[in-house]
């Protein structure tokens, strides 16, 4: 499949979905001695993504504020789909095993989208490794994301947009190609 790819027979996209709120991802901290920082949390879901990720970088994301579900997920791939058969390719979808990626709808759909032109292959079990949109998340959650991002909604859904868009120049991530 990746010989494929690097030859430009297909297209890959890695997908996966990921939820944002005003709790902040903070794994450890350093403040002066005596003095004590706190940060207002909020554990209401604000933002759910799902992303479309190329290895190349080229990024898609479908939003909402709801709970990601089968429905959703197949909403957002007939519309990647048309994308991807008006370009005439073939583009294979890399992803996880989660429940709404095997919902009985997405099962339905497949046929549907593979005469389109756009095929699901199904990582293993247990190998978040393998699926490159992963650190994509980790590192919009761990590192691009700020303190002052988490302030409010208003903030946190511009310092998303703003990573979004400027995915690939401003906020990069250097893949290695051993997958």
């Amino acid at each position: 499949m990746v010989e494929l790819w690097q030859k430009g027979l297909i297209q890959l996209r890695f997908a996966d979905e990921a939820g944002f709120s005003l709790t902040p991802c903070i794994p450890y901290g350093w403040q002066p001695i005596g003095e004590q920082v706190g940060i207002p949390t909020k554990h209401k879901h604000l933002l759910n993504i799902f992303g479309l990720m190329s290895p190349e970088g080229a990024l898609t994301t479908f939003q909402t504020d709801k709970n990601i579900d089968s429905v959703f997920i197949a909403h957002c791939l007939d519309e990647f789909a048309d994308q991807v058969y008006k370009k005439q390719e073939y583009t294979i979808v890399i992803w996880d095993n989660a429940p709404w990626h095997t919902a009985d709808l997405i099962l339905q759909k497949r046929e549907e989208w593979e005469t389109k032109g756009l095929f699901l292959f199904y990582l293993p079990i247990s190998s978040p490794h393998l699926n490159k949109i992963e650190t994509l998340w980790r590192f919009i959650k761990y590192q691009w994301l700020q303190i002052q991002d988490f302030m409010s909604e208003a903030k946190l859904k511009k310092a998303l947009l703003n990573i979004f868009c400027n995915f690939g120049c401003q906020f990069k991530i250097e893949f290695s190609m051993n997958f």
